[in-house]
């Protein structure tokens, strides 16, 4: 019996990893751990949705897993990618040198070392989170159900961490994006005599004429003491750099 099949185990990993705050460590935690935890895994690796509909590598546990995602990026098929466009919740391979699921990835896959493989999806709340992927060096790995069963109710947590950790690190973002905002609008009230409202206006209309994130355009404002401007020290017409406004107000009063 797998480590993952102890109720015992469960309980310690549910609480390790709901610990983790950051993402990224959260995915390195999962990883790690189910590696740890069931005998048939050498590698595993965790991929996340991305963006255009397509998903990304989180966290790998070694060098062959990190290879064999890549693999499949640039083939475009294997599990992970199967898992992602279709409806499976769980994808596996006893004897990859007898799958022909996959034609373009199987071959260097197998190069690597891979001979096995789960994959299973990541659901929270209806919602698809990514995909769990493990590897084993020898054929018939994964062949008992209660190891499917198992790794299942581990993607269950797994997707729960995540979840969590998507949303802390979505707050302190948030949190530290406005932190930026407000030390940019304070400068610029000081140099320019402005108040708080015309400051963040300034902001939102140098974010929208440079295509800019307000964050970014505030995080450069905070690291320069300046707007971004046109390479000449001009920004709608004004000379922000310091020097003599170029129009007759530094901050016009339209915005």
């Amino acid at each position: 019996m797998s480590r993952l099949e102890d109720s015992s185990a469960f309980a310690a990993l549910a609480a390790e990893l709901h610990a983790e705050r950051d993402v990224t460590e959260t995915g390195r935690v999962i990883v790690a751990r189910l590696v740890d935890l069931l005998p048939d895994a050498d590698s595993a690796a965790l991929t996340v949705p991305a963006p255009g509909g397509t998903h990304r590598l989180l966290a790998a546990s070694d060098d062959l897993a990190t290879a064999a995602e890549a693999l499949q990026a640039a083939e475009q098929q294997g599990p992970t990618w199967d898992i992602a466009t279709r409806r499976d919740t769980w994808i596996r391979s006893a004897d990859l040198a007898a799958d022909d699921r996959w034609p373009g990835w199987s071959g260097p896959a197998r190069e690597l070392g891979v001979a096995s493989l789960l994959t299973v999806e990541l659901r929270t709340s209806g919602r698809r989170r990514g995909a769990l992927t493990l590897y084993g060096t020898a054929p018939g790995r994964f062949h008992e159900r209660t190891t499917v069963d198992a790794t299942l109710v581990y993607a269950v947590h797994a997707a729960t961490a995540l979840d969590a950790a998507q949303v802390v690190t979505g707050l302190e973002t948030a949190m530290s994006s406005r932190h930026t905002i407000g030390l940019a609008q304070g400068i610029l009230m000081e140099r320019f005599d402005i108040d708080e409202e015309r400051s963040f206006a300034l902001l939102r209309r140098l974010s929208s004429s440079h295509e800019m994130k307000l964050r970014e355009v505030a995080a450069h404002v905070v690291s320069t003491g300046s707007l971004p401007s046109d390479g000449d020290g001009i920004v709608d017409g004004f000379r922000l750099d310091g020097g003599e406004p170029a129009g007759e107000q530094p901050v016009p009063d339209g915005v």
